[in-house]
């Protein structure tokens, strides 16, 4: 079945292989550092996308006489965080991790 996304299994398997395919693909060792690289960007993706929803949900446990009592942090906007954590979500990552 062909998905729409290449999946990080893919990505892993191509990214090993040797480069002995240069007769299908002239182009392999470049696409193959490609490959690599998303595979490296996928992962770090990732963590930033858990890092920042723990960072919200610690954020979202303040109880709110104390967050009143607060000053706002300059420069956070919480609309923008959940825009880059749904952007980085829907179009790097593979496993689901969409809300």
């Amino acid at each position: 079945m062909i998905n729409d996304r290449v999946t990080d299994k893919e990505l892993e398997m191509f990214a090993a292989e040797p480069q002995n395919n240069l007769a299908f693909a002239p182009n392999h060792a470049l696409v193959q550092k490609m490959a690599i690289e998303l595979l490296a960007f996928r992962r770090t993706g990732s963590e930033l996308v858990g890092v920042a929803r723990a960072a919200l949900d610690y954020v979202d446990a303040i109880p709110c006489d104390i967050a009143d009592a607060l000053d706002t942090m300059p420069g956070f906007n919480r609309d923008w965080a959940d825009a880059a954590i749904g952007e980085v979500s829907q179009l790097v990552l593979t496993d689901g991790i969409c809300e």
